[in-house]
């Protein structure tokens, strides 16, 4: 999403991300405070199928210093010595693939990168560090499946018997880290 002209505010279950890139990585980063300001292109992630941004004056408090989207109010013909890149799904796969079309589309967040970079398209990674409560290791019994970040599971529901290995965990959903 980008506006130009004016800020708005986002609903309850609307999470705002900035993005920067990193390598073949696109690193999405949340933002706290529930506004967007005017000339600023996000991504937003939402739990509802529709929801309304709501015009605001209101000041934002978020942190946006790292962000590398670019956004216009109309359509408008891409730059020269620039490939541009638009979250999309594209092969079954989801990610940011570069846009062909002539101009860019009005009030839709891109990244802009420099001709010279080689890639066709990016990876994401989503950046919720805020999101992740420490456990110390060996000291906690769980009633649910113990899973790594690939999805695999790694131990079952009933009491741990031994260490695992330090690193960050799925456990009933949220993530956890193993020190």
């Amino acid at each position: 999403f980008y506006n130009g002209v004016s800020s708005y505010s986002v609903p309850e279950g609307v999470t705002i991300y900035t993005a920067a890139v990193s390598g073949d990585n696109v690193i999405l980063t949340p933002v706290e405070g529930g506004i967007i300001p005017k000339k600023q292109a996000v991504i937003l992630k939402a739990t509802a199928s529709t929801f309304a941004l709501t015009r605001t004056t209101a000041e934002a408090t978020g942190n946006y210093s790292n962000n590398e989207l670019h956004g216009v109010d109309v359509s408008t013909p891409k730059t020269a010595g620039y490939t541009y890149f638009v979250l999309s799904k594209k092969n079954g796969n989801f990610g940011f693939f570069e846009y062909t079309a002539e101009y860019l589309p009005a009030h839709k967040a891109f990244l802009k990168i420099d001709e010279t970079t080689e890639a066709r398209s990016f990876n994401i990674v989503i950046d919720e560090t805020a999101g992740i409560n420490p456990i110390d290791n060996g000291q906690w019994t769980m009633d649910n499946s113990i899973y790594d970040l690939q999805g695999r599971k790694v131990a079952d529901g009933q009491s741990i018997n031994g260490q695992l290995p330090k690193g960050v965990y799925i456990v009933n959903g949220k993530k956890v880290v193993i020190k």
